[in-house]
C-alpha cells in the first residue's frame, strides 16, 4: 500500500474515533474522555520503545536510530515527517497528519484535536523515555 492509501485508510478510521469521540463526550465529559484516550499512551509508548532497542541493536540512544524508529512508527499510518538536525537534537514537522484530518473530518475542533493529541503523546514519550 502507498503512503497516500495508507495515510486515506488511517483517515478515514480515524473519523470513525473521532465520531465515536464525539458522542461519548455528552455522556462521560469531555475531561474523562480525554484521560482515557490518553492512557492508552503508555502501550504505544512500550511499542516505540521496544522499536527504538530494536533500532539501536544494544548500542546508546542516538539521532539516527530515533529518526529511524519514528519514521517507521509514522509510516505505519501514512505520516511522513520531515527531520531537521542541529546541534544534537533532532527535529520532526508533520504537515499531513490523518489523526488531525480524520478527527476534524468527523467535526472535532482544533482544540479538541490538539488536546487528544498532546495527552496522549506526553504518556507516549513517557514511556519512551
Amino acid at each position: 500500500m502507498g503512503k497516500k492509501s495508507t495515510f486515506n485508510a488511517a483517515k478515514s478510521g480515524l473519523t470513525t474515533f473521532g465520531l465515536f469521540f464525539k458522542d461519548a463526550v455528552p455522556e462521560i465529559g469531555l475531561d474523562k474522555a480525554l484521560a482515557i484516550h490518553a492512557s492508552h499512551g503508555k502501550l504505544v509508548g512500550a511499542g516505540w520503545a521496544c522499536m527504538l532497542k530494536s533500532e539501536l541493536g544494544g548500542r546508546k540512544v542516538n539521532l539516527a536510530a530515533w529518526q529511524r524508529a519514528f519514521t517507521k512508527i509514522c509510516d505505519e499510518v501514512g505520516i511522513a515527517p520531515e527531520f531537521e538536525k542541529r546541534r544534537g537534537t533532532l527535529t520532526a514537522k508533520i504537515c499531513d497528519c490523518p489523526i488531525y484530518a480524520g478527527c476534524i473530518e468527523a467535526g472535532l475542533d482544533h482544540k479538541t484535536v490538539e488536546l487528544l493529541c498532546s495527552q496522549r503523546l506526553a504518556l507516549e514519550y513517557e514511556e519512551v523515555q
